[in-house]
Order: structure tokens, then C-alpha cells, then sequence
């Protein structure tokens, strides 16, 4: 996943970093790290706070109507917000204290208003010397700064903040946790959509903000592949998976061996030559992001010549869902996009009019979002395993294929 930084230097701050202790986060875990600051010169700060978010997007320029003799574009968009919060690492003393301490300065204000008592002497400062730079024993690396009691100051102007404190020379660290709720979609980027989470630091003083830096971070859906409804015993099942035999065998018993099976023959002008048939075993059709998938390929290969190649990939599609508006009213739009989402390659060894078998794997990636989207009202997406066999000097391929589902809890397979 990408990875957004942005530092907004100043002369006294030379590092602002953010790390994490994990690559991935699973929904509902805390987002452990720490913020890592470091100042070449005492600087005053208001606070360090810490900025966590998540949304997602669609968007694309799609046709009015394709029914119709002539084009018009139009503006199909639609989003998600599932968090956004902003809370105090270092500072903000009269704010992070307000529970404790509203009460008695609140009755202090309100006696001193309502009494004769001269509130002048408050706005009396008391000078002080900060040493800048170099020599010490110098006067004029010292300047000056007046001092005043942070009740009156902040009954003069309302700070909601407080006053701003003096963070010394050199490297500070501050450690965060912060909790994912359980129900966040994964981080997913697209050509026509994202979802993305991230982290954001930043200093704040009188000025504005004077420093920041922003990280993404990997999001993976939680699913436990055991409680989806296509995992489910059937009496049609008989202890494997038949992509050839029926379609609706392939939504059930997700702990069954995946069976794939393609043919193709060579044909050239009106005549046609034997080819390859190719069965392909998977141990199972459910997966869960980084797992290996286990493929064992039969192939009978008819033709005369060597088989040399042969390719393993996933495949997704990818639905973007959007609302435009059209004669004062929403429509309801929907962009599919296909993609390869990973692909191997291996040489093999099949000689002509002989079967041979091939033990090959894919490793999924991680993070994935998963095959059960009801978290998600803007982005669905399914995946299709691929077992492609060419045939050198015919420009033709044999490629056996059939959908598989990704979650985050593997399946058991009963004893």
C-alpha cells in the first residue's frame, strides 16, 4: 500500500516521524506506534496531537444513457466516512485537565467579577531569560520573555487550549494505541475508488500548525470463512468440488477439494489436431489473505511438442457502486472492472502423448478484502483461481478456472 508523508518543516524541528508496530491490522485490533519528534532548540508548543481516519471513495465519468442516439457525460461519485478522531499526545494542559479543573476556576472568575477586587496586578508579567544558542555566559544568546499566571491569561482570552509549553532540545517519543472498530472494510486502491485509513501528527503553537507527517495504514476485514452460508454441507456434494459438472455445486462446502478441468484442441484452417486436457486439484476453495493455495495439475498433453510453461493467478472483479443525479433524482450506477490481482509462472517438464502431473502453489497477498462486502456499500469484489497451460507455436492456451473465497478466519475441516 501506499504510503502518504508530509512534513511541514520549521528551523527547530529536525525529525517528525510515525511508526508502527505492525504492517497489517485486523478490524477490531489497536493500531499500536509512536511518534517520534526531534528538536535541535528548545521549541514552545501548544500541543502534539494525533489525527486518525478512515473513509473510502468511488468515482468515474460514465454515459447518460446508452439507449440513446447521442452522449452525454455524467459525474458518478459516492463515498464513505467510518471514522475520524483527534486526541492529545503531549500538551494542552487547562483542555486535558477541563473535568478537574472547570469547576473551581469557574466559581474564582465569577468572584473576582462580582467583587472590587483589582485584577490589574494579574496582567503583571514577570520577565524571564532563555538562553538561544552557543555561548551562555553571553548575554545577547539570551532573550527575553514575560511571563504571566495562566489563570488570568486564560480568563483574559478564552484559550480553550491553554498556554504554550516549553518542549526542550532533542529526541521526544510518544506512544499510541488506538482501537479499530469491528466492522471496517480492508484497505483496498483502484483506479476508480479507495478506501483508505490513515495517521496523522502534528505540532500546534500561536502560529498554527508548525509540523505534521501522515501514514497509511493497512486495514484487513475480518470473516470467519466457517460461518459463511456457502460452507454448508450438501447431500449433492459427494467430497469434492466439480467445476465442470454443475455451477450450483461450486457455491457449497467451502472445506471440499476444488476440482477444474478445460480442453483444448489445435485447429488450423478447416482441420483440427489433438490438444491438451487439463485437470486441475485445489485441497480447498476457501483462503485467507497470505495463505498458500496448493494446485495439483494433470495434464495430458496429445500434441507433439514439450510443454515448458505454465501459469498460476487470481483474478478479481471489481464493482464500483455510485449515485448520479439526473432530473432531480439519484440513479443508481455500477462500473465492473476485471484485473489480475497476482500471477506465477513455472517451468515444467510435460513431454508430447503423455500425462503428467505438477505440483505447483500462489501465494495470496495481504491485505485482501474479502469475498462477503456487507461492510462496504461502495466496492464488492470476487476472485477466480486460474491454471493456464500455452502451447508453444500455436498461439493457443488451455486455461481452467473457477471462484474462490477469501476470508479471515481459516477453515476447519471436521475430524
Amino acid at each position: 500500500m501506499e504510503t502518504v508523508s508530509v512534513f511541514v518543516p520549521i528551523p527547530k524541528v529536525t525529525k517528525l516521524e510515525l511508526a508502527f508496530d505492525d504492517e497489517v491490522y485486523l478490524a477490531g485490533e489497536s493500531i499500536n506506534g509512536k511518534v517520534i519528534l526531534e528538536l535541535n532548540e528548545s521549541l514552545f508548543l501548544y500541543s502534539v496531537k494525533l489525527k486518525v481516519a478512515g473513509k473510502g471513495f468511488v468515482e468515474w465519468i460514465g454515459e447518460s444513457d446508452e439507449n440513446l442516439d447521442y452522449s452525454r457525460k455524467i459525474h458518478c461519485s459516492n463515498k464513505e466516512d467510518y471514522f475520524h478522531h483527534i486526541f492529545t499526545l503531549w500538551g494542552a494542559v487547562l483542555k486535558t485537565c477541563a473535568p478537574e479543573v472547570a469547576t473551581p476556576l469557574a466559581k474564582l472568575f465569577q468572584y473576582t467579577c462580582n467583587t472590587d477586587i483589582d485584577r490589574t496586578k494579574c496582567k503583571i508579567a514577570q520577565e524571564c531569560h532563555v538562553h538561544k544558542k552557543q555561548n551562555k555566559s553571553n548575554p545577547a544568546k539570551y532573550r527575553s520573555i514575560s511571563l504571566l499566571i495562566i489563570i488570568s491569561k486564560l480568563l483574559e482570552d478564552h484559550d480553550a487550549e491553554g498556554l504554550e509549553q516549553v518542549l526542550h532540545a532533542g529526541p521526544h517519543i510518544f506512544h499510541f494505541s488506538y482501537k479499530l472498530d469491528d466492522a471496517l472494510p480492508s484497505s483496498f486502491k483502484g483506479s476508480h475508488g479507495r478506501i483508505r485509513y490513515y495517521v496523522r501528527a502534528f505540532c500546534t503553537a500561536t502560529e498554527g500548525t508548525l509540523a505534521q507527517v501522515e501514514k497509511d495504514v493497512n486495514v484487513q476485514e475480518t470473516f470467519n470463512l466457517n460461518l459463511d452460508p456457502s460452507n454448508k454441507v450438501s447431500t449433492s456434494c459427494e467430497g469434492f468440488w466439480d467445476c465442470s459438472v454443475s455451477d450450483a455445486i461450486c457455491t457449497l462446502c467451502l472445506q471440499f477439494p476444488l476440482i477444474l478441468a478445460a480442453e483444448k484442441d489445435i485447429s488450423y484452417w478447416c482441420w483440427n489436431f489433438p490438444g491438451i486436457a487439463v485437470s486441475v486439484t485445489v485441497d480447498k476453495s476457501g483462503f485467507v489473505p497470505g495463505e498458500d493455495i496448493i494446485i495439483t495439475s494433470e495434464i495430458n498433453n496429445r500434441t507433439s511438442r514439450n510443454l515448458r510453461l505454465i501459469s498460476y493467478s487470481v483474478g478479481t472483479e471489481i464493482k464500483y457502486k455510485a449515485f448520479v443525479q439526473e432530473a432531480f433524482c439519484d440513479h443508481y450506477r455500477e462500473f465492473i472492472e476485471k484485473l489480475e490481482l497476482k500471477k506465477v509462472q513455472a517451468v515444467i517438464e510435460a513431454p508430447p502423448r503423455q500425462v503428467t502431473k505438477i505440483l505447483g502453489s500462489l501465494q495470496l497477498p495481504k491485505p485482501m478484502f474479502i469475498s462477503d462486502m456487507s461492510r462496504c456499500k461502495i466496492i464488492s469484489m470476487s476472485y477466480e483461481l486460474q491454471v493456464t497451460i500455452p502451447i508453444p507455436g500455436h498461439r493457443v492456451m488451455v486455461t481452467a478456472s473457477a471462484p474462490i473465497k477469501i476470508g479471515t478466519t481459516p477453515i476447519h475441516f471436521p475430524l
